[in-house]
């Protein structure tokens, strides 16, 4: 068996990007994304506070009561502005199966990204070097705080993502064209 996985654009603004505290969460108004938008908003922001500001993008807003301070953008029409306009990614998603998109994307754009561990199922491989992963509240907090107060290691794990997408992208690709090579080498058969 083969699993090909999702290609993601590679996009990197992190040298020229001022730093400007801002978190993001995007997500379209699934449930999966709902209950992690409620669950980030009522458990973890309260422990940031002041120190950061947070961007919810995405069908999400429509659905989620947002709290005052918190910037929204319900309607995105281009992904790389939004992924510009962040500084670190959020996925606090507490249930759902397989890759979650969104995690490779913002790793694919070099964004230092906190992870639940379901929303970095499929990426083992990068936790702890190219995002960071954990579950509880407090755990996810002093995750995001450590990117916000350390620019050394902020760099790094941004550094470390664009090189995890890029080996991500190779085995996608190679898998890819292993799956068309015994297609062709089927039908040649027949």
């Amino acid at each position: 068996m083969v699993t090909v996985g999702h290609c993601v654009e590679l996009v990197s603004d992190a040298v020229s990007k001022p730093f400007e505290r801002r978190i993001l969460f995007l997500g379209s108004r699934n449930q999966a994304n709902v209950d992690g938008v409620r669950f980030f908003l009522d458990e973890v922001w309260p422990s940031i506070g002041n120190q950061a500001k947070l961007l919810i993008a995405g069908s999400v807003c429509e659905v989620v009561d947002i709290p005052p301070g918190v910037e929204q953008m319900p309607v995105v029409e281009d992904l790389a502005l939004v992924y510009e306009l962040a500084d670190i990614v959020v996925v606090p998603i507490r249930f759902g199966t397989g890759l979650k998109i969104k995690t490779i994307e913002a790793l694919g754009r070099g964004k230092p990204t906190v992870s639940t561990s379901v929303g970095a199922e499929g990426l083992e491989a990068g936790h702890g070097d190219a995002l960071l992963v954990a579950d509880e509240p407090h755990e996810l907090a002093s995750a995001l705080l450590l990117l916000l107060r350390e620019p050394e290691r902020r760099r790094a794990i941004s550094r470390a993502a664009m090189e995890f997408a890029s080996k991500w992208n190779a085995e996608s690709e190679a898998a890819f064209a292993a799956v068309l090579g015994r297609a062709a080498a089927a039908q040649a058969a027949d």
